[in-house]
């Protein structure tokens, strides 16, 4: 009869002894498996976070002193082990602690790179003077030191069965992924996935109170492929992280479809409460039918009520399926330019308002409005704000600027209530601006203004006159308009009223549209297919149009106050914004001006404040070489300012900043901590529903099943409180239970084994008597084992042990 007890009874029997070859084979998995777990983690991370200057040695040399601490039987022998590696390790830190440091900011400084390239998160970067092969030392020293700890995780997680310290490293990365989108190429996430499929599958084939298989014996193969297997991969990947460069890999459409769906559902939850319009912050795989509710959006307070269009999202990016935000590696690379003009007092937010008080200084010093704006409904990713924005964003609490293209709520739920002061109607009125400006240019603070409106007015030339080759080239053969060869644009005034006309005269208003078919760029396919939309589709065109002819533009998704909103308002009267009041439209930057809304959806076209286009300055690329072309103005010694000031000022940016490194390390650690709380919650859950089932079979009519499971139980209990497992036979647990306990419990203990081995190799019926003497044994070795614990002991024997 096969012996059932041996696949949860804890002792070296003399009738079933455990092979040398198969513990021989059982430590080789168990090394091998721990080590491509090791080399999975350590690839993984340094591909994520685009590590330089490791070399493969390093990562051996990690790996050696944790796996000979593992792999040595004798206690002795790994006692003076651990005591000299650690003796050794102590000099060593303690020698080279410099170089370990400056290999710390090192790291640092290149994972502050990855995560601000793929964020735009700011964080401070340190000064390590080093010359290139210092910086390779360094590096590798901090590195030893760090992967010594990968290698122990590793080690831990497979010989000690710790198989939650895996899950909660990967989840670690996992949560960097969510938050950032930074991640390892496709192999190193394979071989990291197939590293914890493999350890998962070895805990399930063996026990973790023995080294016996608990199922057939061939499964022992099946794991010794896992391990191979990943063995190979392991030596793939490495392979490859030689030969093919992080920068070319590429992300398959499945996993960026996959991402782009999580985020939208994750953004949904956070973001959004009930929706007011159909607007898709530029994603034309949603545009479809127009809705535009009643369900208040935006409440707004204002002491001197006024028309406005209030900006949300702001695309930057033109693609076939959609508008994107500025790239978060521009914002990263471009942040020096922007804190050095805010520190000379020219913030894009505030431009219109900035050039009105240089010009009329008397008027922009009585002419302020202050504005309140509670967010009921609407996406409170954004922090709504119009273009004569008087406050610095900085100063404007619980809110993030990106970049020069939006404000962004800092919490995780976003803003939804904020305040600010607008110098008013400056959009109607920049034609009036753009003339004092060109009759004031000589003074000094015009000619400050114009140099720091230089360094900006590069950067939106270099960004916003960006489309696809394929769509300039059907722009060509649409518009039939010359564009001026090399950086130059066409007249402003022409440019408005050619589009507006193509607009108006082609293409049907038209708020039920069927989303475009899958595969088809969406200009393409709304200007020569379907010639029918409402404003995000005019806006599109639009602001691609203006583009193709020179001339900085962007796609703006957010609300407007009509004047007839406020034409009966009262001073501090609520004014309600709904879906309704949901729009989408075009922005062109004006040479010298700044960031003006252009309308070119017919219904919206007398909507707004009208705009005296008589007064346009004539902007062509001839007369407005210097800024309107986006070259830099002959100021080389403001260009050399600009970097002076950016290298000065890089160490320390913005103390005040949100998103500074220690925030967001502290985020990610409570993220991490909640996530770690609520995992461990759940396999608490699961393993006391074990013991319940495990203590339920305990009762089961049929004592010849209940007996074994309960003596197993009690042997789990023995082996807990210290009675060390026997290699001989049952006999020699007697003496140690005797002196342990006393002379009636070893007896006790020999009626039990008794009765164990009767259930397990006898065909004879177990009594209910016998099954009784089991059982009390089984609570009395519980009472004495509890009886010798104090309160934490007990918490951990139930809690963490899972034993009572």
């Amino acid at each position: 009869m096969k012996a059932q007890g041996d696949l949860s009874l804890n002792l070296r029997l003399a009738s079933n002894p455990l092979e040398r070859k198969e513990k021989l084979a059982i430590d080789l998995i168990k090394t091998i498996l721990s080590s491509v777990l090791y080399l999975a983690l350590t690839l993984y991370m340094l591909n994520m976070f685009h590590i330089e200057h490791v070399s493969f040695i390093t990562i051996v040399f990690s790996f050696v002193p944790i796996a000979s601490m593992y792999l040595i039987k004798r206690r002795n022998v790994q006692q003076m082990f651990i005591f000299g590696f650690l003796l050794l390790f102590i000099i060593f830190f303690s020698t080279q602690y410099r170089l370990i440091v400056n290999g710390f900011l090192l790291t640092v400084n290149q994972m502050n790179d990855v995560i601000g390239t793929h964020t735009g998160m700011i964080f401070p970067r340190y000064e390590v003077a080093l010359d290139e092969s210092s910086r390779t030392l360094t590096a590798n020293l901090f590195w030893f030191i760090a992967l010594l700890f990968v290698a122990f995780l590793s080690f831990l997680t497979v010989y000690a069965k710790k198989i939650y310290v895996m899950l909660l490293t990967v989840s670690f990365f996992a949560l960097i992924h969510l938050f950032t989108g930074i991640s390892g190429t496709f192999i190193h996430s394979l071989l990291l996935l197939f590293s914890v499929l493999s350890i998962v599958s070895h805990s399930f084939l063996y026990r973790a109170e023995k080294e016996r298989l608990h199922v057939s014996e061939g499964s022992i193969v099946y794991v010794s492929i896992i391990a191979l297997v990943a063995l190979v991969l392991v030596i793939f990947s490495t392979a490859l992280n030689v030969m093919q460069p992080i920068a070319d890999y590429q992300k398959s459409a499945f996993i960026s479809a996959l991402e782009k769906t999580t985020k939208d559902v994750l953004d949904g939850l956070r973001f959004e409460k009930e929706q007011t319009n159909t607007f898709t912050h530029g994603d034309f795989t949603k545009l479809n039918e127009l809705k535009l509710s009643d369900l208040t959006a935006l409440e707004v307070i204002m002491d001197k009520p006024a028309s406005m269009y209030l900006k949300g999202f702001v695309g930057a990016e033109y693609t076939p399926k959609g508008w994107l935000p500025l790239e978060p590696s521009v914002r990263y690379y471009s942040d020096g330019l922007f804190y050095w003009l805010n520190e000379k007092h020219f913030n894009v937010y505030n431009q219109l308002h900035h050039l009105f008080a240089l010009t009329n200084e008397s008027e922009a010093a009585e002419n302020v409005a202050n504005i309140t704006i509670h967010n009921v409904n609407a996406n409170s990713k954004y922090v709504y704000y119009p273009y004569e924005l008087r406050t610095n964003p900085h100063e404007i609490e619980g809110v993030d600027m990106f970049a020069d293209s939006h404000l962004l709520g800092e919490s995780f739920l976003g803003e939804r209530n904020y305040r600010y002061a607008i110098t008013p109607r400056l959009v109607p009125r920049y034609p009036e601006l753009a003339n004092h400006l060109y009759a004031l240019e000589d003074e000094e603070k015009v000619q400050d203004y114009l140099k720091h409106e230089s360094h900006y007015n590069e950067f939106v030339y270099e960004h916003y006159t960006e489309i696809p080759d394929h769509i300039r080239l059907f722009m060509e053969n649409l518009l039939d308009i010359n564009v001026p060869d090399g950086n130059g644009h066409v007249n402003y005034e022409m440019a408005i009223h050619k589009i507006r006309t193509y607009l108006y005269d082609k293409i049907k208003y038209d708020t039920n549209v069927q989303t475009m078919p899958e595969g088809d760029d969406f200009l393409i396919y709304f200007l020569e297919e379907s010639k029918a939309g409402f404003a995000a589709h005019y806006a599109t065109a639009a602001t691609v149009m203006f583009r193709h002819l020179g001339i900085p533009a962007r796609y703006v998704e957010g609300f407007i106050i009509t004047p007839d909103d406020v034409r009966n308002a009262e001073p501090y009267e609520k004014i309600t914004l709904t879906g309704k009041n949901a729009h989408a439209w075009t922005e062109i930057y004006i040479d010298r001006i700044g960031w003006i809304p252009i309308e070119v959806t017919p219904p919206y076209l007398d909507k707004m404040e009208p705009i005296d286009l008589t007064h346009y300055p004539e902007g062509n690329g001839e007369q407005l070489e210097d800024f309107s072309t986006g070259e830099l103005a002959d100021d080389s010694e403001g260009v050399q300012e600009v970097f002076d000031e950016e290298q000065s000022n890089r160490n320390d940016l913005r103390e005040e900043d949100p998103f500074n490194m220690m925030k967001f390390l502290l985020f990610l650690l409570v993220s991490a901590i909640v996530i770690s709380v609520i995992v461990y919650v759940c396999y608490v859950y699961i393993k006391r529903r074990e013991l319940h089932r495990l203590k339920q079979s305990f009762v089961e009519e049929n004592c010849r099943d209940a007996v074994p499971k309960m003596f197993s139980y009690t042997m789990k209990l023995l082996h807990y409180h210290g009675i060390e497992q026997q290699n001989g036979t049952i006999a020699s647990y007697v003496p140690l239970l005797k002196e342990q306990f006393s002379k009636d419990f070893a007896e006790r203990f020999e009626q039990a084994v008794k009765i164990n081995q009767k259930a397990l190799y006898s065909d004879n019926t177990i009594q209910r008597d016998e099954y009784d003497i089991v059982k009390t044994f089984m609570e009395q070795t519980l009472t004495n084992v509890m009886a010798s614990k104090n309160m934490f002991q007990k918490f951990k024997m139930k809690y963490v042990d899972f034993i009572i």
